[in-house]
């Protein structure tokens, strides 16, 4: 997720609002008008199970949207072995 701070509908967003706002409310952006609101490129948010790899050939951020290689089921999930070799701190570069 990308976010604009500098932009004048973000001012909304305050400490107040931030603390005493409900989860549903944050995440559905409820503070920004529709119009503000865009899409990242594919590249920066592929989402595993949905996309594949003619959509993008090497995704910079994956969202792993039906559980992550941290659960059992989910070790052999697409970019998996990727998510745990940055997880232990190796680059395969």
């Amino acid at each position: 997720m990308w976010m604009n701070c500098g932009h004048p509908a973000m001012q909304a967003l305050t400490l107040d609002v931030v603390n005493n706002q409900s989860g549903l409310y944050l995440h559905r952006f409820e503070w920004l008008n529709d119009e503000y609101i865009g899409e990242l490129p594919v590249m920066f948010n592929y989402l595993e199970g949905w996309h594949t790899q003619e959509d993008e050939p090497d995704p910079l951020a994956v969202h792993f949207t039906r559980g992550g290689p941290w659960f059992k089921d989910w070790v052999d999930v697409a970019y998996g072995k990727e998510w745990v070799n940055v997880s232990k701190g190796v680059c395969n570069d």
